[in-house]
């Protein structure tokens, strides 16, 4: 494969890509591999690939860490005696300062 082959290839595969609407990081990993394949075989890239919202966390945008009422109501269900998930509770991380006690037995 050629140099002027191998940047056709990857801009075509990104184009394909950022059509099936996938983000940008998942691209850029992608193509990031492929280059590292490319290099590794003597092919270098003739261009800058170009990728739209590369450093977007699309995935956990939305994400938070639960608050203490929250971790408290998990806890109670995990914790209670008819459930079937058992956790003991040397295995809970809980927020510094508090103890596990604190949060639901």
């Amino acid at each position: 494969m050629k140099p002027k082959q191998a940047t056709a290839f990857v801009m075509d595969l990104v184009s394909a890509l950022e059509t099936e609407k996938k983000s940008g990081s998942y691209i850029s990993n992608i193509v990031k591999a492929i280059r590292s394949w490319l290099d590794f075989n003597g092919i270098q890239l003739q261009q800058k690939i170009r990728i739209s919202n590369r450093d977007d966390l699309t995935k956990f945008a939305d994400e938070r860490p639960p608050t203490p009422d929250e971790l408290c109501q998990i806890l109670n269900a995990a914790l209670h005696e008819r459930s079937r998930l058992r956790v003991q509770r040397s295995d809970i991380l809980v927020f510094p300062g508090h103890s596990i006690w604190t949060y639901g037995a």
